[in-house]
């Protein structure tokens, strides 16, 4: 898919669309597919993110292994401070 603005010339508010990039480079009878309207599939996306991917659950386990992440960060940073080498894991 490609993303274009029809209309931009003839049309003071130009709607934004999604097209197949065979039909954008070879021509509107190289595919049988139709202009798709951008903010429509953005919302689609949006929502499918929102509802399906970032769930409670899957930002709390997030939220854990940064916090991990920091806290070995935080060890290893302080044991090379202090001179001693690093716990291994």
């Amino acid at each position: 898919m490609s993303g274009s603005t029809a209309n931009r010339k003839t049309r003071p508010n130009p709607w934004p669309y999604d097209l197949c990039r065979a039909k954008k480079r070879q021509g509107w009878d190289s595919c049988d597919g139709k202009m798709i309207n951008a903010k429509k599939v953005e919302q689609a996306v949006m929502d499918t993110v929102l509802n399906r991917v970032m769930t409670s659950k899957f930002v709390e386990m997030l939220i854990e292994g940064v916090n991990e992440a920091i806290n070995h960060d935080l060890v290893t940073l302080d044991l090379q401070y202090r001179g001693s080498a690093p716990p291994t894991q």
